[in-house]
């Protein structure tokens, strides 16, 4: 076992987490420190897949227009504000520090699967000393290591199940240049995957 796998409590998985420079020892490039955010008192743990740019630059998960987008869409949960939005969940993420950009300064790189490695032991372990009722995966990446072998099409609008129980809703990413809301029947799959989040968490 990960020796993160044994570590006791939150506190002490986000004090051990923060500094951590796993990838770079590895030789993996990484272009920020690891973000961290969130309580063990969540209503609900949202998964994402790695911080992008401006995340890389403040170390707050989802604080730049991907993130803006994604609490429109969760206003009617409740979640519309970022004082709700970071105070109701635990954010947490496949990936912990920002990937960089692909060469041309295009979109985000996405984790290479030598990343995951490094960084995934941490989120195993925080799904285990966050007991929020209620988990929220982001984007592909998130979705595949919560449930591997389903897709988003098929995961978007249902509810699925973790291991351990616990019930996972999945949403696309929020980035204004994923074309997922917008492919045919993705604008309704969505909808209702955002009316299911608001029936759990909304007031």
């Amino acid at each position: 076992m990960d020796e993160r796998g044994r570590i006791p409590d939150l506190d002490a998985l986000q004090r051990a987490l923060r500094p951590c420079r796993r990838c770079v020892v590895a030789g993996i490039r990484v272009e920020s420190m690891p973000v961290v955010s969130g309580g063990r008192d969540a209503d609900a743990i949202l998964v994402g897949q790695a911080p992008g740019i401006r995340e890389a630059e403040n170390l707050t998960p989802f604080s730049g227009p991907a993130g803006r987008r994604l609490r429109e869409w969760l206003a009617p949960a409740g979640l519309g504000d970022e004082e709700s939005f970071y105070g109701r969940l635990y954010i947490a993420a496949v990936v912990r520090c920002f990937p960089g950009k692909r060469p041309g300064g295009g979109s985000d790189i996405r984790p290479s699967p030598a990343m995951v490695r490094e960084c995934v032991p941490w989120l195993r372990r925080e799904l285990e000393l966050v007991r929020a009722p209620l988990v929220l995966s982001v984007g592909t990446l998130a979705l595949e290591e919560l449930a591997p072998g389903v897709r988003l099409d098929d995961a978007v609008g249902a509810e699925l199940t973790l291991a351990d129980g616990r019930p996972l809703l999945a949403l696309p990413h929020p980035s204004g240049a994923s074309p997922w809301p917008h492919l045919p029947g993705n604008r309704d799959r969505l909808e209702r995957a955002l009316r299911m989040v608001a029936e759990r968490l909304g007031p």
